[in-house]
């Protein structure tokens, strides 16, 4: 059994993504990175640039596209297995002055690239729609 475990320790360990990899893979497609200030097991997060950014409704605080993040978390479990994930945050301000902190969390952190174009669709639609709902919303109780 414990033969096993090291087959299946070693095969992923040979597989996975290191944070230091997934920075340079996500500079290299144009990704720009920032030191994380939050608490985190990794010092530094990415965010997509404005030009980049698919044209979703703007953030209403400062008439700019809202932000698209992504933060890479890396974990040593009590056996000594590493793991890292992700977790892709869009956020801003819609109508209302209500702030919104959409994710699509705990993606493998060898899977974040090519989880990329889902996460923009994913996460941009529920913005768009929150977007929306949030200025009908508003529209609805000025005519009171």
């Amino acid at each position: 059994m414990r033969h096993r475990h090291e087959q299946l320790r070693r095969r992923y360990q040979e597989r996975r993504m290191t944070p230091s990899d997934l920075k340079s893979a996500l500079t290299a497609i144009g990704w720009r990175t920032s030191k994380n200030i939050a608490p985190s097991n990794v010092d530094w997060y990415a965010w997509l640039p404005r030009d980049k950014r698919p044209a979703w409704h703007d953030c209403t605080s400062n008439d700019k596209p809202p932000s698209f993040c992504i933060e890479p978390h890396s974990y040593t479990f009590s056996d000594g297995v590493e793991h890292g994930s992700v977790e892709f945050r869009l956020c801003g301000e819609v109508p209302g002055g209500h702030w919104l902190d959409l994710k699509l969390y705990s993606v493998d952190m060898k899977d974040c690239i090519k989880t990329i174009p889902v996460a923009l669709a994913l996460l941009g639609a529920a913005w768009d729609a929150a977007h929306e709902m949030a200025g009908e919303s508003v529209d609805l109780s000025e005519g009171e």
